[in-house]
């Protein structure tokens, strides 16, 4: 966010916990955003209405290779 690229891009971040609802960090929350991409609204909004809200999305990771404690001596995999 505070990167030279960026030097007049307005940010909004909200983060909210997943179980509660209850916001955990916000900036700005007061002030009106216009999207970067108004097409990502149509893709979201389309996937919210079918899916709806508390939809989560799973994602299988699989560990191969050695594990000591939490460490992995190997490679991750992710399946679709």
């Amino acid at each position: 966010m505070r990167k030279p690229d960026y030097p007049n891009a307005p940010w909004g971040p909200l983060q909210q916990d997943p179980e509660s609802g209850r916001v955990v960090h916000s900036r700005f929350a007061e002030q009106l955003f216009i999207p970067g991409s108004v097409a990502k609204l149509f893709g979201t909004s389309g996937a919210w209405g079918t899916l709806g809200g508390d939809h989560r999305f799973r994602t299988p990771v699989y560990a191969v290779g050695e594990r000591r404690g939490s460490t992995l001596d190997g490679d991750l995999g992710v399946r679709q």
